[in-house]
């Protein structure tokens, strides 16, 4: 049986700009995505079957200043 497009992927709407972000089939929860729209990176906060929820990722080692 040959894969489909969508068996691969699953597209999620990006929380920060309303695009479409492509979520591989294989995604596991903290998974760090780019979104090809906005370019702004999105964390996997939960995947059950074909429903998945992004979040921003905000990387914590960027808010340290010296």
């Amino acid at each position: 049986m040959n894969a489909t497009t969508k068996d691969l992927y699953i597209a999620c709407p990006n929380p920060d700009c309303e695009g479409k972000v492509e979520v591989p089939a294989e995604t596991e929860v903290g998974e760090i995505l780019v979104c090809d729209e906005c370019g702004i990176d999105v964390e996997v906060m939960t995947v059950n079957n074909d429903d998945v929820s992004l979040e921003v990722f905000e990387d914590e080692e960027e808010d340290w200043e010296e």
